[in-house]
Formats: structure tokens, C-alpha cells, sequence
């Protein structure tokens, strides 16, 4: 199954971005020549930023980022 970020990162991949930055009440942002671009989407809430997060990051990556530490992977 899909990953529902993926289409995210093609689009980033597409353009050239060196990263995807996600928070919440903004849309997501593609880093591409050291400046943040957003995506032409919705601000995400709560719900959408769990479900996008939870569907790529192991238990461990999970329990780290709700501590309260960033979680930077690739």
C-alpha cells in the first residue's frame, strides 16, 4: 500500500526540493533552493498530520516525535 505522502514527495521530487516540511495549520512546504514553498493544498489540521506521519514512521519514530523531540528521517 501506498504511503498517502507519496504524492507529496513526487511532487517534491519533481520540482527539484532537497525536503518536504510538514506542520500543523499550514500546508505542507518544499524546501527547493533554501527557501520554503508551499504546496498548492489545504493548511493540514491534527487528524491529517497524524494519519500522514503514522503512515510512514516505525513505533520508536513515533514515540520519539510525541516526546516532544523533532524527528528528521529520510
Amino acid at each position: 500500500m501506498m504511503a498517502r505522502l507519496d504524492a507529496f514527495l513526487q511532487l517534491g521530487s519533481t520540482q527539484g526540493c532537497s525536503d518536504i516540511h510538514l506542520a500543523l495549520g499550514v500546508p505542507p512546504l518544499l524546501r527547493m533552493y533554501g527557501e520554503l514553498i508551499p504546496i498548492k493544498y489545504r493548511d493540514l489540521d491534527a487528524e491529517e498530520l497524524t494519519g500522514l506521519l503514522r503512515d510512514i514512521v516505525t513505533d520508536s519514530q513515533w514515540a520519539t516525535f510525541m516526546a516532544g523531540t523533532d524527528l528528521d528521517f529520510s
